[in-house]
């Protein structure tokens, strides 16, 4: 070796290479992960199929009729962005278990709204099925209360089962799409029965209620409680906002026009809606459980159209007023409750304040009854005027106020 060339180089020459740690992953670990993930992909698809209800597979067959593709967008952007945006802005499981206690009575009214809602609407399908002069015993009472017994059975079903039932739900909804896409049902176009120009109107009212009604539903809360994780919300708006597009693709219903397979999709979606709620209602549920006859309320709902249907000529007409009305406990009620007493600087629960709000809802209500039924239009938007306008002097005036020395 030349004596030019220092020790420590041969040395590092031949010196073995640095030892370097890998992880291996287990093969268990790696079947965890897939569970986790398909965990979540169930309860995503269990939060979507849960508020696919009537509102979501008929409101917009009634906007695209009047409106078209328009009235599609209407519905579509604002709901998809309310149910997504409530899970990533909510964010934990814990979050969720306190909002739900802070907020379990407008809850608990919500879910019991929502599922009477469930029941009047399958009564004005009813309507659709059975011979003219049966609308009392057979029509409005018989099928509803069917499937709110099949609700009850649905939901005394343990927890884990809820992701497949979500998941079967939903592919059955893409069968649905499939079969009436296969059947060349005619497109709508950008323009329907009613002048264009009262989406502008009606936009304010849609987006209040979609934006903020989310944050009342219960099965959306036992999805981010179940996963604790608010990148599932990803998967509920996606999973969603197809199911939008599953009632778009039956857009001409009337009925008329009601097949076999398009009523059991709004029967069993109405089912499993229902049977959602009424178990976070149960001492199981992410409300606390209070049972007793409030559960039972629900069951009025139905001699809404039977009452509607007498006071106009039209039998139908008359229900389907009955289910536009009921629409505003959706754009005015539950969103004036989420917007006054659910949003950071809430309002003061006094009595005055209180009274304050009950009258802004009652006006508001009535402009989006004239908005959404007999018109003009712009009434919708007064609606929603009514309301932000009191929240902001409410605050406005909390914000001013100082306490004495």
């Amino acid at each position: 070796m030349p004596d030019d060339i220092p020790l420590h180089a041969e040395n590092r020459s031949n010196a073995s290479p640095p030892l370097t740690l890998t992880k291996v992953t287990s093969p268990t670990t790696t079947l965890n992960r897939m569970m986790g993930t398909l965990r979540k992909l169930g309860w995503g698809l269990y939060g979507a199929s849960a508020w696919t209800w009537c509102i979501g597979m008929y409101l917009p067959v009634l906007l695209m009729q009047w409106y078209g593709w328009w009235g599609f967008l209407l519905i579509a952007i604002p709901n998809v962005v309310g149910c997504t945006y409530m899970g990533l802005k909510l964010r934990t499981a814990e979050a969720s278990r306190t909002f739900c206690r802070t907020h379990a009575t407008a809850m608990r009214w919500f879910a019991i709204a929502t599922i009477g809602f469930q029941l009047l609407f399958l009564a004005m399908v009813a309507k659709w099925l059975l011979l003219p002069g049966h609308e009392l015993v057979s029509n409005v009472f018989v099928i509803p209360l069917l499937a709110f017994s099949a609700s009850w059975l649905l939901a005394m079903l343990p927890r884990p089962m809820w992701p497949w039932l979500g998941a079967a739900a939903f592919a059955a909804s893409l069968v649905v799409l499939v079969t009436n896409l296969s059947t060349g049902i005619t497109d709508p176009n950008w323009f329907g029965t009613k002048p264009t120009l009262d989406i502008l109107w009606l936009a304010p009212i849609f987006s209040l209620g979609f934006l903020l009604c989310p944050w009342l539903d219960a099965p959306f809360h036992r999805t981010l409680q179940e996963t604790d994780d608010r990148r599932t919300f990803w998967i509920v708006g996606a999973a969603f906002a197809l199911m939008l597009v599953v009632s778009a693709s039956y857009w001409t219903l009337r009925p008329d026009l009601l097949t076999s397979i398009i009523f059991a999709h709004l029967l069993v979606q109405s089912v499993l809606t229902s049977a959602a709620n009424l178990r976070e209602l149960s001492p199981a549920g992410v409300l606390g459980g209070h049972s007793g006859i409030s559960l039972l309320l629900p069951l009025l709902a139905p001699l809404l159209p039977w009452l509607a249907a007498r006071l106009v000529v039209s039998p139908w007409t008359g229900a389907q007023h009955a289910y536009l009305r009921y629409l505003a406990l959706y754009g005015v009620l539950f969103p004036a409750i989420v917007l006054f007493y659910a949003m950071p600087r809430s309002c003061p629960r006094t009595i005055g304040r209180t009274t304050l709000v009950i009258l802004t809802v009652l006006i508001a209500a009535l402009c989006a009854d004239r908005g959404l039924i007999d018109g003009p239009a712009w009434m919708a938007t007064i609606a929603v005027a009514v309301l932000l306008l009191t929240r902001y002097a409410m605050t406005a005036r909390k914000s001013l106020h100082v306490d004495p020395i």
